[in-house]
């Protein structure tokens, strides 16, 4: 099973310390980034002419439950991908490999990567590597390495806490904004966020040229025309 090579549930319970300001639920119980309350009236019109819905995905607060869903689906998806890779020839198989390390999932930065569905089985994160040697022959590609490299974690994760105190001060931005009735932070906020995925899609990228090669990347995307090639094209 993916999920004993993939590792442990990444957030099983909710960060000690909270991101961003802290959001009280709402009256019907749920948490929203942009309070129910602020929905009613002409701000709420306006926000809806912009094309936001208080109960839109990007709108809840990240709890445990919401990010085992996300995490299931995205393994549930990866599992699917790679036994269909493993089936087509016989003898050849796969194994997935995370650019960016399962254990840089923890506490505030696990919280921060899953709000931009950023998974470790997320195809935009992952290399379908060969199992062994014979397979690694008939792919042309470098076998799974099946052992972490150093220093990596602790540089990812890093970056990643840079990331994350960005995306902190540019969400409490927002908010001020906001409430002071300036809608057009909304298209800001919007903008800074396709900005920060496409840095960490950058950052696997990254990844993935220094430990392969930019070769050995470009036959990946060539056999399996998924992930990286797919975000990126």
């Amino acid at each position: 099973m993916l999920r004993r090579s993939f590792g442990k549930r990444v957030m099983e319970t909710a960060p000690a310390v909270p991101p961003y300001p802290v959001a009280l639920p709402d009256p019907d119980g749920v948490t929203r980034v942009i309070p129910k309350a602020m929905w009613d009236g002409p701000q709420g019109d306006m926000l809806r002419d912009l094309g936001f819905a208080p109960d839109d995905a990007t709108n809840m607060a990240l709890t445990p439950e919401r990010a085992r869903a996300k995490e299931d689906a995205a393994t549930a998806q990866m599992n699917a991908l790679v036994a269909k890779v493993n089936a087509h020839i016989a003898g050849i198989s796969v194994i997935p490999w995370a650019m960016i390390p399962w254990s840089v999932w923890e506490g505030l930065n696990a919280e921060f990567l899953i709000k931009r569905d950023f998974l470790p089985s997320s195809p935009w994160n992952n290399l379908l590597l060969p199992a062994d040697a014979a397979s690694a022959k008939f792919l042309g590609l470098p076998p799974h390495p099946r052992a972490a490299q150093p220093g990596l974690d602790e540089n990812i994760a890093r970056l990643i806490t840079e990331l994350r105190i960005e995306a902190r001060d540019e969400f409490q931005t927002t908010f001020a904004a906001l409430a002071r009735g300036d809608w057009s932070a909304l298209d800001r906020h919007e903008a800074f966020r396709a900005d920060q995925f496409k840095k960490l899609i950058a950052l696997t990228r990254y990844v993935a040229h220094e430990i392969f090669g930019a070769a050995a990347c470009a036959r990946h995307d060539e056999l399996f025309g998924f992930g990286l090639s797919e975000v990126t094209g």
